[in-house]
């Protein structure tokens, strides 16, 4: 239908999707990510580990490119440069739009 959308997944919501838990992106790292792609729809599914895992999906955006974010890390008491993926950064950019709608819904 022509409909470009990203947002989150709970883990129960994807299905047989072979992602990996995020017991196995911790160990990783902060920065790791997994991700799938189906080939019918293109829909991109991706779980990014930062401080806990995030499962993002997309019909437009997916983890072509990754850029440097800077996250604090509580036990250092520094901020660090952490790779995250385009898909991640997609979300960021709009999702505050989103919360807003909802929070004003929520006010109605």
């Amino acid at each position: 239908m022509g409909i470009l959308a990203t947002g989150t997944f709970r883990n129960n919501r994807i299905g047989k999707c072979p992602l990996l838990s995020e017991k196995e992106l911790k160990s990783q790292g902060r920065g790791s990510w997994d991700n799938r792609v189906d080939q019918n729809s293109g829909i991109h599914l991706v779980k990014w580990f930062d401080n806990k895992a995030v499962t993002l999906g997309s019909t437009h955006a997916g983890v072509t490119g990754s850029i440097k974010v800077k996250r604090f890390d509580s036990k250092k008491k520094v901020y660090v440069d952490v790779t995250a993926p385009d898909i991640v950064l997609e979300y960021n950019a709009s999702m505050g739009g989103v919360d807003l709608a909802d929070m004003l819904i929520s006010l109605y």
